[in-house]
């Protein structure tokens, strides 16, 4: 199977208006501290809005964060992710986040892939 036809996905942290996500936790991480962080229907709706027009499907959403999917290449030019979280063998990060969604993201994770033995 070529790159170009493999489907990528991650995990979008979504932000408050304030500025604030489930990355601010410091605290044991509950069901009432979950809905401290939860971010609005409408910011999520908007989100996923300018997520999709950048190439994204969205296939989850638990209110503090949107599991998009995507071509290698959508993540490398939107995101910087350039170097996969399986290469890296920790999660990636985004190095970059463009404008049009910066409002609603603080930050867009890509776990390690599994290992199989």
């Amino acid at each position: 199977m070529t790159d170009d036809n493999v489907t990528y996905g991650a995990q979008v942290v979504l932000k408050r208006a304030d500025g604030t996500s489930i990355l601010d936790v410091q605290e044991s991480v509950t069901a009432s501290v979950l809905d401290k962080y939860r971010v609005p229907e409408d910011t999520v709706a908007a989100a996923a809005r300018a997520l999709e027009a950048l190439g994204f499907r969205i296939s989850g959403n638990d209110g503090t964060t949107l599991s998009i999917e995507g071509s290698r290449q959508a993540f490398i030019d939107v995101f910087g992710l350039e170097v996969g979280a399986q290469a890296a063998g920790v999660a990636a990060h985004a190095t970059q986040v463009p404008d049009e969604i910066k409002p609603y993201v603080a930050d867009v994770i890509v776990p390690p892939g599994p290992t199989f033995f």
